[in-house]
């Protein structure tokens, strides 16, 4: 498969067009609004219960280097989590004491992610360790 279209379908360009829209709705809320702070709060649990799962369907896409792919997916999704769970909490602003929660709206989102992620990472390790275990 040509190197770009793998670069093109991969992880990395999954999530950095998920980091963009993250920035796009957050600039949204430019001046915060209680819905707009509601809003991106409540899309920050989308970010480890949506979007991380479905950073695995880059396996969709025919190509070797399975094991290589697992490791584009954890590393593109670690750092894409943190940036687009970042972007939206940034944006989030009350001007009073409920701007402290974001900071543990934060350690949840990418704790959550982070156990997604691994339990992502355990399964597709699994899987092709299986098909490829026939392929010797």
């Amino acid at each position: 498969m040509n190197r770009l279209i793998s670069y093109a379908l991969g992880p990395e360009a999954y999530w950095l067009l998920l980091c963009l829209a993250a920035r796009l709705l957050a600039l949204r809320n430019k001046p915060a609004t209680e819905s707009g702070n509601e809003f991106l709060g409540q899309l920050g649990w989308t970010v480890p219960l949506v979007f991380v799962p479905l950073a695995f369907l880059c396996f969709l896409v025919p190509g070797p280097g399975r094991w290589w792919l697992l490791l584009r997916i954890d590393l593109a999704s670690l750092v894409g989590m943190v940036a687009a769970v970042t972007v939206l909490l940034e944006a989030v602003k009350y001007n009073d004491s409920r701007d402290s929660g974001t900071g543990s709206g934060y350690i949840a989102f990418i704790s959550l992610g982070l156990a997604g992620l691994a339990a992502g990472t355990v399964i597709a390790a699994i899987v092709i360790g299986w098909r490829s275990r026939g392929q010797h």
